[in-house]
């Protein structure tokens, strides 16, 4: 599993050179807002849903649904209160706002679920389970996440958590996965195509940003580091442990450990644009963590 971890992680990462090439040829200006409204508005709802489609309902499901959706919010909360407790060192507030966001929240939806498709095809559990971890991910960067950026209690409120992109499609989506409710053949084929745009887009969004960070701005300072310590070790690590006690089943552990493994999330960057948070604290975090996850995933995966 190591070396196809590594491989897939590798393909992923290859893909921001496709951006970072567009941007330094200038095919693309560095505003980039059309592709990260497909990517959030189309591309992540559609791969949701087609996990969702992809496993069948059954009630003993239901168990192992509140299990991942526990662990979910248990490390997704500790981890983001310790990493905000760690950051207290950097004296610029914004910076160690966004890198106490950036050590929490991870890319378990653009890169999470394609990875475990690819690392263990026959498992369709584990992609249904990553789903469960996106629901509550999305519930807390919206709210807690927002309000870490902001500082700012009025972001943690029930609009923020309901009304965005995955939670909304979720409303059509989760109805008909209980009642085991398949949408047509053709149109559930549309909606995995458009869902398996979500790591292509992704990386290539990564690139062009890539493109416009100066490489001595990229590995100065001590909190990126920290930071990608955290999201990469430490918070997989600890997923993992907390499991060890109870008798969970196999894929939701998998599941949950890759999910809390995966790089800084891209959300990251755009919450800090829209909030007033350090932009360029934001993207060092994705990019570090990024090109360093095609090591540490793998080695995360020694673990199973």
């Amino acid at each position: 599993m190591f070396l196809q971890a590594l491989i897939i992680v590798g393909l992923m990462v290859l893909m921001s050179f496709m951006g970072f090439i567009m941007r330094k040829t200038d095919a693309v200006g560095n505003e980039n807002k059309g592709l990260s409204v497909v990517l959030l508005y189309i591309a992540q709802p559609c791969m949701v849903v087609s996990a969702l489609q992809g496993y069948d309902y059954a009630s003993s499901a239901l168990g192992n649904m509140g299990v991942m959706a526990l662990l979910a919010v248990i490390t997704q909360t500790l981890i983001l209160a310790a990493a905000f407790f760690v950051f207290k060192f950097n004296k610029d507030d914004k910076q160690r706002r966004v890198y106490a966001f950036a050590s929490a929240f991870s890319n378990c939806g653009f890169m999470g679920i394609p990875l475990m498709r690819a690392l263990i095809p026959e498992n369709t559990a584990l992609p249904f389970y990553a789903v469960i971890y996106v629901i509550i991910f999305n519930l807390l960067a919206w709210t807690a996440g927002i309000y870490i950026i902001t500082g700012d209690k009025k972001y943690i409120s029930l609009k923020n958590a309901f009304l965005n992109p995955v939670t909304l499609a979720l409303v059509v989506a989760l109805p008909m996965f209980f009642f085991n409710v398949k949408f047509p053949e053709k149109l559930g084929d549309v909606i995995s195509v458009l869902g398996s745009m979500t790591t292509p887009l992704c990386m290539i969004i990564l690139g062009i940003k890539l493109a416009d960070v100066k490489v001595k701005d990229l590995f100065s300072g001590v909190s990126v580091y920290v930071c990608a310590v955290i999201k990469l070790f430490i918070a997989p690590l600890f997923a993992y442990l907390i499991t060890l006690p109870f008798d969970i089943e196999q894929s939701v552990v998998i599941a949950i450990t890759l999910a809390v493994a995966m790089p800084t999330a891209s959300m990251t960057i755009v919450f800090a644009e829209r909030h007033g948070g350090d932009v360029t604290a934001g993207a060092k975090a994705q990019l570090i963590t990024t090109f360093l996850s095609i090591l540490t995933v793998p080695i995360i995966t020694l673990l199973f």
